[in-house]
């Protein structure tokens, strides 16, 4: 999971190259107060995504079979492929 958020992380960088590249927030330096918001939602998202899915994850589970004991398994076993 770290390695695809760092992933996320890179690529997001990368798309916003160009647009530091031409100075644009230089000319409308009011613009990077809004790229900087931007910046810290994204990063908190890449941070949180995995907190945020595992519970929606047992609010919906746990909806579907009260009573049971559930069990999430972060890592499952590798399922056999047919071909």
């Amino acid at each position: 999971m770290t390695s695809q958020k760092k992933q996320i992380a890179l690529e997001a960088r990368e798309f916003m190259s160009p647009l530091i590249a031409t100075k644009f927030f230089i000319i409308y330096p009011g613009f990077i107060k809004k790229h900087d918001e931007i910046d810290s939602e994204i990063n908190f998202l890449i941070h949180n995504t995995k907190k945020y899915l595992m519970r929606a994850l047992k609010k919906y589970f746990n909806s579907l079979f009260e009573g049971k004991d559930l069990k999430f398994i972060e890592k499952p076993k590798q399922a056999d492929v047919y071909r």
